[in-house]
């Protein structure tokens, strides 16, 4: 009699509050992920946790400049971290500690999502 492995190795994790994800055709390339006690980001192979007792502010963005680039960004001399598509409907995240002070990632849905994170920053 055959056992099934795979339930045993698959993670137990919670259900997003809020999910959005990005493709390129038919490959997910980002996606942002709001759980009750974090925001995940994931870009291809790289996945960022930020806590919400970590972020201090939370603001908008019209655009960044063009010398800035597309896709995953890391400016080291200002400790900032974008997750750049289009760059426009930017959020900026600032954060408190930690080596990536502020995050700044794009976003379908600004208004929902600042919502979302505003009412978990009041209730920490």
């Amino acid at each position: 009699m055959l056992v099934p492995i795979l339930p045993y190795l698959e993670e137990k994790r919670e259900k997003p509050l809020y999910e959005e994800t990005y493709k390129f055709l038919i490959i997910p390339y980002m996606k942002l992920m709001i759980y009750s006690n974090k925001i995940e980001i994931r870009f291809l192979f790289f996945t960022y946790n930020i806590s919400f007792n970590d972020i201090v502010s939370i603001e908008t963005m019209p655009s960044v400049p063009w010398y800035v680039g597309y896709g995953l960004r890391m400016h080291f001399w200002n400790r900032t971290l974008y997750f750049l598509l289009h760059r426009k409907n930017l959020l900026v995240l600032e954060k408190k500690g930690g080596f990536w002070r502020r995050v700044i990632l794009e976003v379908n849905d600004r208004k929902k999502i600042m919502e979302i994170i505003k009412e978990k920053i009041k209730s920490r």
